[in-house]
């Protein structure tokens, strides 16, 4: 295969080189996103609850639609180039795998119930139609969409920052052209709605942006209380919303800031951040099952609401540990290991 261009090579494998404190700066970050994620997943409070509750819902609901931006911005700025073949043979092991077993995993748990088995809800499951596994299959539509920009960078020799900026821009347009009616896409599985933050994250890798970027609680401490504000109003911000896409990239960069103040890495918290994979793939029925319950009660202070997302954290975390330390054979913990996920 023909060599990337050396300032194109530089660019694509700068990736490769993170220190162990950016490593760790970024499990940290990917523990704040996994929260945010499971946030969105269970929020919901019948309409006969406190207003304290319905607040927090609302709170948990505006949260719940900025964890995946961070995890888009991330997968950019983690990608590097791997020859086709490579790439295909790890993305097997690391996303495939894990995706089709926990995916089958919470479907048989969702479908037995319901009693509704067929091949066409299963294979809709997987792929993520009305299912939250839609960010898998957007993940590797956007691998896909980085292994095309270094392919035609090595073949053509433009520099890669222009066909990124170029992808940005149609990304945007495209967006627009969705929120004036002008084009309809399905509502989760469209790439020009997502691929702009993985491609910012590319470009903030090849910028070194997270190195330049101060560490500072108050954007974060801010942004919480504009969204409590608005939750407070009985509003929430989706990711179908008029200002979604800059209240996502305000999100990525005031975590970042946020988690640059911690200057210790706690080790729970990083653990959190590497089983964030894991974590997302099977805390569905966790929290379904916790918003079930607590829906049972009158949430007078909304406290009962705003722990669900830690409950679930903490129960779906725990099972993945148990499942891990349970298995003491090297070969066999190495299987369950990628079945579930974990990294």
């Amino acid at each position: 295969m023909k060599e990337f261009p050396q300032n194109s090579m530089l660019q694509v494998n700068r990736i490769l080189k993170i220190s162990e404190k950016e490593s760790d700066l970024i499990w940290e970050i990917k523990a704040v996103a996994i929260i945010f994620t499971i946030c969105a997943h269970c929020n919901t409070v019948l309409e006969n609850n406190s207003l304290p509750a319905k607040t927090v819902s609302c709170l948990l609901g505006s949260f719940g639609s900025l964890g995946v931006p961070i995890f888009l911005f991330f997968s950019g700025y983690l990608f590097s180039y791997k020859p086709l073949i490579k790439c295909i043979q790890t993305k097997i092991k690391s996303m495939i795998i894990p995706w089709l077993f926990c995916g089958t995993l919470v479907y048989l748990y969702v479908y037995l119930r319901k009693g509704s088995l067929s091949i066409s809800t299963y294979s809709k499951w997987l792929i993520g139609i009305d299912t939250y596994l839609w960010y898998l299959s957007i993940s590797i539509l956007l691998i896909v969409l980085g292994e095309c920009i270094c392919f035609i960078s090595n073949r053509t020799g433009i520099n890669i920052r222009y066909i990124e900026v170029i992808l940005i821009l149609i990304s945007l347009g495209m967006i627009f052209l969705e929120k004036i009616d002008v084009v309809n896409f399905h509502p989760y599985l469209n790439i020009f709605r997502w691929q702009w933050l993985f491609l910012l994250g590319m470009i903030s890798r090849e910028t070194c942006l997270v190195y330049w970027i101060p560490s500072n609680i108050i954007p974060f401490i801010f942004g919480t209380i504009v969204l409590l504000v608005l939750a407070f109003l009985g509003r929430t911000i989706s990711y179908w919303s008029l200002c979604w896409e800059g209240a996502a990239v305000l999100a990525v960069m005031s975590v970042i800031m946020l988690c640059k103040c911690i200057e210790r890495s706690y080790s729970f918290v990083l653990d959190i951040g590497k089983k964030s994979f894991s974590i997302y793939l099977l805390h569905m029925p966790v929290a379904g099952i916790t918003a079930n319950i607590l829906n049972r009660f009158y949430d007078l202070t909304g406290l009962a609401t705003i722990l669900r997302p830690v409950v679930v954290l903490m129960i779906t975390y725990f099972f993945i540990r148990l499942a891990d330390r349970l298995v003491k054979s090297r070969k066999t913990k190495s299987a369950v290991q990628g079945l579930l996920g974990i990294r």
